[in-house]
């Protein structure tokens, strides 16, 4: 039994599709870290939409806490301060993915739980200010600003330098989040409500 004898085609196919094949990995290899790229740009937009957000949501938090307790700020930075406490970057060492389906515990079954708490609370604390406001028919504009830190690497550097004003009204807080390698860029918030009938009335400073 012979076997035949390979001839290359005359019209050079073979080292056509070897060429083709080379050609494809080379354009795979162009493209894969920019599309690494726009992946992680998205992942940091859909973070930064969901800071906003809750940014938003603090700021309504802070209004109201001046509507019910009147001439207190500080009672309106706590409030915002919880209502930030999800931009946390570090998430608590003692949380289990599970408990929801176990049912709820008691915070003090976990000694853990409770010193993660107080740090989310102290980082958002720190991150946080808000400024009061009443106009003269009483009603109270709390403006909320959270230093949020952009955590994804590479995408939230540059969305840092496309996003942060910089200058002058970069914080303390801010400044110390550089230091740590974490850049952060201030997303702001405002919430009007009216003043409730016989609540404390606050007074502008």
């Amino acid at each position: 039994m012979s076997i035949p004898a390979f001839r290359m085609p005359p019209d050079g196919s073979c080292t056509k599709d070897r060429h083709a094949g080379g050609q494809t990995l080379v354009e795979f290899t162009i493209a894969l870290p920019v599309l690494i790229w726009l992946a992680l740009a998205i992942i940091q937009m859909a973070l930064l939409a969901h800071a906003r957000a809750t940014v938003e949501y603090a700021a309504f938090c802070a209004a109201r806490a001046a509507v019910v307790h009147g001439d207190q700020p500080d009672r309106s930075r706590r409030a915002a301060s919880i209502a930030c406490m999800s931009l946390a970057t570090t998430p608590p060492r003692g949380t289990d993915p599970l408990q929801e389906l176990r049912g709820p515990r008691s915070p003090a079954s976990n000694p853990a739980d409770i010193r993660d708490l107080l740090q989310r609370y102290r980082d958002s604390y720190m991150r946080t200010d808000v400024r009061l406001h009443t106009d003269m028919r009483g009603d109270i504009t709390a403006e909320v600003t959270h230093a949020f830190q952009l955590t994804v690497p590479v995408a939230g550097r540059a969305a840092a330098r496309v996003l942060s004003r910089g200058g002058a009204e970069r914080t303390a807080e801010e400044d110390a989040i550089e230091h740590e390698g974490l850049p952060s860029i201030p997303v702001r918030a405002i919430c009007t409500l009216p003043a409730e009938p016989g609540a404390p009335r606050r007074r502008n400073r």
